[in-house]
């Protein structure tokens, strides 16, 4: 490859190196994403010159790390909230498993070494050893939703529960072992109990309030607040 078309970016030259796209591919797209205001590896994917997880996979090989297609994973919620959702969602990475006293925890850049301090302060607190994996954009983006999921499954199942009682407020009159089998109690015990299982919360505190209910777990100690 003649010098006058080789990157600086040794990670790019890499690329070619391992025939992702040409030389003169490359130095197209540099031209267009300074132009651009994007970044070199984004305009690669918007060009699909590459896809999002070829290219995953070759900055994997590139700084020495496992690639893990996140989508195919499936995710336990208790490994998961040993990030806190704030913290995953600010260094775009989320712990996929756990085996022993050892994490695995999925990493959109490997040269985020802000997120690897941030995790290191995590993982010696709860004395716990990482092993950093590389993730897609597609793949790390659909676990973070995950985190969204208790809310917003307890809160349907309320909301629910409010409509059956607004729309025959009937009900509210008759036995008790009526209402429990006609309104999803059921399901909602079912929906909290199985997240303080799978959170290992202590205490479960169902707080209600005017027009709503709040639960809230105790884990470790803290009650933190779930809906």
């Amino acid at each position: 490859m003649p010098s006058a078309l080789k990157s600086k970016n040794e990670f790019l030259n890499f690329l070619i190196d391992e025939k992702l796209f040409s030389a003169e591919q490359l130095a197209v797209a540099e031209d267009h994403a300074l132009k651009e205001g994007v970044s070199v590896e984004q305009l690669i994917v918007q060009e699909k010159l590459a896809s999002d997880e070829a290219l995953t996979k070759k900055k994997a090989k590139f700084f020495g790390l496992p690639f893990i297609d996140l989508q195919s994973q499936k995710l336990d919620p208790a490994v998961l909230k040993i990030i806190p959702k704030g913290v995953a969602e600010h260094y775009r990475m989320i712990a996929f498993a756990r085996e022993a006293s050892e994490i695995k925890v999925a990493l959109l850049d490997p040269r985020n070494y802000q997120a690897m301090a941030a995790m290191d302060v995590l993982a010696s607190g709860a004395n716990l050893r990482i092993r950093y994996y590389l993730a897609d954009r597609a793949g790390l983006e659909g676990a973070l939703k995950l985190y969204g999921e208790l809310t917003k499954e307890v809160a349907d199942v309320l909301a629910s529960a409010r409509e059956e009682v607004t729309a025959e407020p009937e009900k509210a009159l008759a036995p008790a072992e009526a209402v429990i089998k006609g309104a999803p109690v059921s399901r909602i015990v079912s929906v909290i109990m199985r997240h303080a299982y799978e959170g290992k919360a202590s205490d479960i505190h169902i707080e209600p309030h005017r027009g709503e209910s709040r639960v809230r777990y105790r884990i470790d100690g803290v009650l933190k607040v779930s809906l």
